[in-house]
């Protein structure tokens, strides 16, 4: 069966700007034909706009309630949490990191796993680090590393 992707960006800075949006957004979704499952996400690594933040979990039980009366609860799925460390190791260790980076920040578990898969140590972090070739930040309490992006581009 074909997927169909819809991402919904919201901004709530006031509760009272929230009421009855999952409902308008339920009731557009629910003119969808073929639709089966529908996926709620937060950020689960940094994303590239700071103001960015993850739902709480209020916010995001009325979007599971509103939902799932279109759906039922077997139709609603979570991607609220890290996804694992299982990256592929098919070249240069540094290529590797960096061309992961470059997708999406990388947590420092991940990259603690890809090294020692190859069979290499921190140092090679260090050295791309001190390159500028990696960036360091945290997000969520977690050390993340990414692509150092050149001016006027971004991720």
């Amino acid at each position: 069966m074909p997927t169909t992707t819809l991402s919904i960006r919201m901004t709530v800075e006031d509760k009272k700007l929230l009421e009855g949006e999952f409902e308008r957004i339920g009731s557009f979704l629910g003119k969808l034909k073929n639709l089966s499952t529908i996926y709620i996400a937060v950020p689960t690594r940094p994303p590239t706009e700071e103001w960015v933040k993850p739902a709480r979990n209020d916010i995001l039980n009325k979007a599971f309630q509103a939902f799932s009366r279109l759906l039922g609860v077997d139709g609603i799925k979570f991607l609220v949490e890290h996804e694992g460390n299982n990256f592929a190791l098919a070249g240069k260790i540094e290529d590797e990191m960096l061309s992961i980076a470059a997708v999406h920040p990388i947590r420092k578990e991940a990259i603690a796993r890809l090294l020692e898969r190859a069979k290499a140590d921190w140092r090679i972090v260090e050295k791309l680090l001190q390159e500028g070739k990696l960036i360091k930040i945290e997000y969520n309490r977690n050390e993340y590393y990414k692509s150092h992006v050149t001016e006027g581009v971004s991720l």
